[in-house]
Parts: structure tokens; sequence; C-alpha cells
């Protein structure tokens, strides 16, 4: 089950009666993932969940020059 909250429009039993989609889990992981990054959950802490967020603290060589050619190249 871990796992399965990322998946787009999975929601558990226990949320059913409060309003959503369940799409905000597996937008926010899909948008860290295009960032080279992680969103998973640690729960392995007594009574409660934890959502870790890692991202790259440099960007991947070449990756830099090669977006700016792009965003410069539409305007």
């Amino acid at each position: 089950m871990k796992e399965r909250i990322f998946e787009p429009f999975y929601r558990l039993k226990e949320t059913m009666r409060q309003k959503g989609t369940g799409i905000g889990l597996a937008l926010a992981r899909s948008l860290v993932e295009l960032h080279k990054g992680q969103l998973f959950l640690d729960d392995n802490w007594p009574g409660m969940n934890k959502f870790v967020l890692v991202l790259p603290a440099r960007p991947e060589p070449g990756t830099k020059d090669k977006a700016a050619t792009k965003t410069h190249s539409n305007l």
C-alpha cells in the first residue's frame, strides 16, 4: 500500500468522505522526479507518517545549458 498512494486517483478508504480526486501525491512525485529528485513515504515513525522530499543540490552537468537554450528558443 505504501507505493499505491502515489498512483493517480488512488484514495484510502478512510478518506472517501473527504473531497479530492487522489491525484495530488502522484502529481507531486512526478514533478519531483522531473527535477531528478525523490518523494517517498517514511512510515517508520510511531503513530504518524512522514513524507520525504529529496532534491539534488546541483543540476546534472550540461542540463542547465540545454534548458536555457530551450527556454530562449521559445520566445
